[in-house]
């Protein structure tokens, strides 16, 4: 059984999905607007998916956590929360983008994922699955955007995105559990520019 999470935004979001020999079904699936409160709902909402679904953490082999980009504080608390769950219980923990697990949910040859940064700062990434071939992930003014791309929490829901795991396509994009941060935080960039003063 896999778990994914997704603490990148106000929602706190988990999809489980069984893999036998490779092929994947989703078996549960819920979201949460937790607003400013990802803290003191990952835990308890995390008992009650595994609860409903008559599930077992010792059933869970495999834990991927959204890693961004999105909110610095709650991409750290999914990975803190749930890194000290893998660790404890010994299951495999791995992240996975927001923009590469939107690319697998969009089911397409060839796409472009964007997500929304700060203003009109985004996010991009060109995926070519035929070919295998994806960009690095830069930033770009939203004037850059054009109506083809997927945006993530536009073009669909963003507690959507733990689905993409029930995909054995998103095993490419698996990484290593940190956050993918594209820009620095608002703290850093004001830090900045009182350590220039």
């Amino acid at each position: 059984m896999i778990l994914c999470v997704d603490s990148s935004s106000r929602f706190l979001s988990f999809a489980l999905a069984t893999d036998v020999e490779g092929n994947r079904r989703l078996v549960g699936t819920a979201s949460f607007d937790v607003g400013g409160k990802m803290n003191e709902n990952v835990i308890t909402l995390l008992d009650d998916l595994l609860s409903n679904n008559h599930i077992k953490i010792d059933q869970i082999s495999k834990i991927v956590v959204i890693t961004g980009p999105g909110s610095f504080t709650g991409i750290r608390i999914g990975l803190a929360a749930l890194g000290g769950i893998a660790t404890a219980m010994n299951i495999e923990f791995k992240g996975l983008s927001s923009l590469d697990a939107a690319a697998v949910l969009a089911k397409s040859d060839s796409v472009s994922v964007a997500a929304k940064l700060k203003l009109n700062e985004y996010a991009i990434r060109q995926y070519n699955f035929v070919e295998n071939i994806f960009s690095d992930v830069i930033i770009v003014d939203k004037s850059e955007i054009d109506s083809k791309c997927v945006v993530v929490g536009e073009s669909f829901a963003l507690h959507s995105l733990p689905e993409a795991i029930s995909d054995v396509c998103a095993d490419n994009f698996l990484q290593p559990p940190a956050p993918l941060y594209v820009r620095k935080s608002e703290a850093e960039i004001n830090f900045d520019k009182k350590s220039l003063v």
